[in-house]
């Protein structure tokens, strides 16, 4: 119930969620994200545990998570070492490739 609130879920949109029944599909919902300040759609599809590994789940999903944070810290390190490096780029050419 948190994670609904904290997106900033409707408390009618909420009661609707919480009574989908595995297999069912909701309506397009619309949250507002605050950090972008525009607002986001989804639509949750309700599926039972017991369809799954769990187990699988949770390796992909830490997977996942792990490579999103490499590649995000690889391009912060790229950033930091373009805004420091000591070369300047021709712009003419640049805009030429």
């Amino acid at each position: 119930m948190s994670v609904f609130q904290q997106m900033w879920i409707t408390p009618e949109d909420q009661e609707y969620l919480l009574e989908l029944q595995p297999g069912e599909t909701s309506h397009i919902i619309q949250v507002w994200d605050v950090e972008a300040g525009e607002p986001l759609y989804f639509i949750l599809n309700v599926v039972s545990r017991a369809d799954f590994d769990m187990d699988e789940v949770k390796s992909d999903f830490r997977e996942n998570l792990i490579l999103e944070r490499r590649h995000e810290a690889f391009h912060n390190r790229v950033l930091e070492w373009v805004d420091e490096a000591n070369f300047t780029i021709n712009e003419r050419g640049y805009n030429t490739v």
